[in-house]
């Protein structure tokens, strides 16, 4: 026999979820403030709600907010290590902070999870390009393109890749999939 509180237990995570899908549908109107207050009830009401962390994570990312968003991406992958978005998401931050060896350990644990994924491994390449480390964004890159040509094509105007456009390396890798690269 269920006692009360259990029963009260579970009625609070009826009522996180209830919290965290109107925070859902608050980022789908693109009311970012409100899916915060949203996603922090539900968190309040559930701590244990690993997917609360990773919408609030992903609306603090949105709004530019990186250590913020950071502590709930670790505290989601914390709740479920298998969580690959968490990872690829956590990675863009680390990346936007310039923290590039952290952006590459949690986009590679990404590609870890969920092999078929083709962003983590593109942000693999930018992630390199971006340190002009020419060989490592080439072998990521095709890898991707691998998984996905139209990665491939995105580099014609990606900035990431403005160091390294002219690189035959790249040019010869941009041949395999499409044709040489004219100026990003």
């Amino acid at each position: 026999m269920r006692t009360d509180v259990t029963k009260a237990i579970d009625f609070e995570r009826v009522i996180a979820s209830a919290y965290y899908n109107r925070g859902n549908a608050h980022v789908k109107q693109r009311d970012l403030r409100a899916a915060l207050v949203d996603y922090s009830k539900a968190i309040e009401l559930d701590p244990t709600f690993a997917a609360a962390y990773y919408n609030r994570a992903n609306a603090y990312a949105r709004q530019s907010d990186h250590p913020a968003a950071l502590a709930d991406y670790s505290k989601a992958i914390e709740l479920d290590p298998t969580l690959a978005a968490a990872y690829y998401n956590r990675g863009n931050s680390y990346a936007r902070l310039k923290d590039y060896p952290a952006a590459l350990a949690d986009y590679s644990k990404a590609i870890e999870l969920d092999r078929g994924d083709a962003l983590p491994a593109y942000n693999m390449a930018c992630t390199y390009a971006l340190q002009n480390n020419i060989r490592q964004a080439c072998h990521w890159l095709r890898h991707a393109g691998k998984l996905d040509r139209k990665y491939v094509a995105m580099v014609r105007t990606d900035s990431d890749f403005e160091t390294i456009c002219e690189v035959p390396e790249l040019q010869s890798l941009l041949k395999e999939f499409e044709g040489p690269l004219k100026n990003v």
